[in-house]
């Protein structure tokens, strides 16, 4: 368990507990999801920026 006031992942409160995404934050989770796939058939993930990743799933790099 992640101390309090960390963060342990996407869509996980400080206690661990899952939240319920809006859909909207859904769209943009699959959005970033699916641009890191395209970009790993051409690049390993240590090569790959936010910048990068934001901009092929063409989401704001504030929202990540």
């Amino acid at each position: 368990m992640a101390e309090a006031g960390t963060r342990t992942g996407i869509g996980e409160s400080d206690e661990g507990q899952s939240k319920p995404m809006d859909r909207r934050s859904r769209r943009t989770r699959a959005m970033l999801q699916n641009a890191l796939v395209k970009l790993l058939e051409t690049k390993p993930l240590n090569k790959i920026s936010v910048m990068e990743l934001t901009r092929l799933a063409d989401v704001n790099r504030a929202t990540f």
